[in-house]
């Protein structure tokens, strides 16, 4: 049900097995010959066929720590083996106790010397898939649920995932989970406030804690999304070289937004700065992924041909409901700074939503993506399949949101139906590919990410903050900007991809394409700071969100407009750094 997981077999330490086998060896290598000398030494007048005999024997014994009484001189080779059969036979009872008492055996092993183990507060979907993903990742997982079902446990257990029965809130659960020591801990549980509780509860254990190799991230699960915007500004999480809390990591829908439009971008056909091209987003269903998908689409959907026209992008809602649309609107009072957003009433009757739609794919220089965002895998699926018979413009795409592959997102896989069919229809957010250890962590886009931000402090030592004491405001500031780069690249004709030996690669841009991404760089930020609540005025107030920089390039000064290139020159190298070039 929630994929698979290392068992408890596979949790052995492999230096016990080892003991073990090393320890056979010297028995016999050592205690077979000692014994025969004693034995020999002993009964002088015995055959050869005796000796022999009791000699086995006896090593056997060995092994059991029941060897007969010696007296007289022992050889040392019987000494050697002695020891390395009681080594056995202690290692033999501490693997016997690991496989009969799993729950109790990694109890011990979590007091005594594990460290940079994973804890998960809460086994609901969302936890209970980590923790299983977390054991493939061979990591030491302790989860904390206080009311776990008896079959939950024994699933849990059987995957090799130390389950305490615990209050996740607690200090004292924590401190037995030795979250001092852990690698980083996951608040999964359904309630916010109670994922804020043990936030804030982490957080007071490392003000204590000694010091640490690196810092402790504790990623907390927040459902509502002005929430987690409140708590991005709150003095309580502010990062220390000791602590930080990620409320972003955990947003499944941002996540999957993030991956759609990365995998299939809005430029699927590449824009440059002179084509008369418009880029149209239409979302069908604005629900939390509806909503997730247009908001980053506001964020990074600006093209070369924008700059210093009027071609943005346009973001068009397809929802019956007509206060949730309000609500998204109250929610980024200043999205029309940022594109052309409007709302049609969803149609009832699946014909005349399709007649609508149909209508929009045949627009003229129109880059069209159909994003149908309902709850029911099954709608999406068939909406979109319905919509694709009927379209035949080239310059459209349509994303359907899937819950799972194992459903009709497997119709839609390039494995199962390589046609062209699927070169314009596309699954996306599946939780497969979503919840998984690699987005969890960031490993792939916060590389990137990490380079730009480094390579800032590299050129403004004043204002050097590492990544790790770096809020979680700023590290998604320049997620964004790493998200943009493909983008600039495609207005350019190139492209990233790992570095290739043989192949010529763009080491650094010219003039001209400098000044085109930097124009490109200062709209995207531009949106960025208008979704996130800043405002134009006459001089720059950073408690009260005002900039004065939030003009169009033209108008910017000249001492900001350095700043954007300063910022396109790094690409190149921030892009090797992670071991990729551009190429043509």
């Amino acid at each position: 049900m929630y994929g698979e997981g290392e068992s408890n077999s596979e949790q052995i330490p492999r230096w016990l097995k080892r003991v073990i086998i090393v320890a056979v060896i010297l028995t016999f290598a050592f205690g077979l010959p000692g014994m025969w000398i004693y034995e020999r030494h002993a009964s002088p007048e015995a055959s050869f066929r005796s000796v022999a005999a009791d000699a086995v024997y006896h090593t056997l014994q060995l092994l059991t720590m029941e060897s007969p009484h010696l007296e007289g001189c022992i050889p040392w080779p019987l000494h050697v083996g002695r020891f390395s059969g009681a080594a056995f036979f202690l290692a033999l009872t501490i693997l016997a106790f690991a496989r009969l008492f799993p729950d109790e055996w990694k109890f011990i092993k979590l007091r005594l010397w594990t460290k940079n183990h994973v804890i998960i507060c809460g086994l609901g979907e969302l936890g209970t898939r980590l923790a299983l993903e977390g054991r493939k990742h061979n990591k030491f997982v302790v989860a904390i649920e206080k009311s776990c079902s008896a079959s939950k446990r024994e699933a849990m257990r059987e995957k090799g995932v130390l389950v305490l029965d615990r209050d996740a809130t607690e200090n004292a659960q924590l401190k037995q989970a030795r979250v001092q020591s852990a690698e980083f801990v996951v608040a999964a549980c359904p309630q916010d406030g109670t994922n804020i509780a043990i936030a804030a509860e982490v957080g007071k254990l490392m003000e204590a804690a000694p010091s640490r190799d690196a810092q402790l991230v504790c990623r907390a699960l927040i459902g509502s999304t002005e929430t987690r915007r409140l708590l991005y500004g709150n003095s309580a999480f502010q990062a220390t070289p000791r602590y930080r809390v990620n409320f972003s990591d955990l947003d499944r829908h941002a996540l999957a937004a993030r991956q759609a439009l990365r995998i299939f971008p809005l430029d699927f056909k590449p824009i440059r700065e002179n084509d008369d091209t418009w880029v149209r987003l239409v979302v069908i269903g604005f629900g939390s992924i509806g909503q997730s998908l247009a908001l980053h689409a506001a964020r990074i959907g600006h093209f070369a041909n924008q700059v210093g026209k009027s071609k943005r992008l346009r973001l068009t809602v397809l929802e019956s409901e007509a206060h949730i649309f309000d609500d998204f609107k109250a929610q980024y009072p200043n999205l029309h700074e940022v594109c052309d957003f409007e709302r049609v009433a969803l149609q009832p009757q699946l014909g005349l939503l399709l007649d609508d739609l149909s209508v929009i794919s045949k627009e003229p220089n129109m880059l069209v993506t159909f994003a149908f965002c309902c709850e029911e895998d099954e709608k999406n699926f068939r909406f979109g399949t319905e919509l694709l018979r009927r379209m035949r413009s080239a310059n459209a795409q349509i994303l359907c949101h899937q819950e799972t592959r194992k459903g009709f997102a497997a119709l839609l896989s390039d494995d199962f139906n390589p046609s062209e069919t699927n070169s314009r229809m596309h699954a996306f957010g599946m939780v497969e590919d979503i919840v998984n250890w690699e987005n969890l962590l960031h490993e792939d886009e916060d590389n990137l990410a990490r380079a730009l931000h480094e390579n800032f402090t590299r050129q403004h030592p004043n204002q050097h903050v590492s990544w790790d004491e770096l809020g979680e405001g700023f590290r998604d500031s320049n997620r964004q900007a790493a998200d943009h780069i493909e983008i600039k690249l495609r207005a350019l004709g190139y492209h990233s991809a790992p570095l290739q030996k043989g192949q010529h690669r763009i080491a650094k841009f010219e003039e001209p394409e400098i000044e085109l991404l930097a124009k490109m760089e200062h709209a995207r930020w531009c949106a960025e700071r208008f979704l996130d609540g800043w405002t134009l005025g006459d001089t720059t107030d950073r408690e009260k969100k005002v900039n004065r920089c939030l003009v169009p390039w033209a108008q910017l000064p000249d001492e900001e407009k350095e700043k954007d290139p300063e910022q396109i020159t790094a690409i190149p190298s921030a892009l090797n750094n992670i071991g990729r070039g551009i190429y043509r």
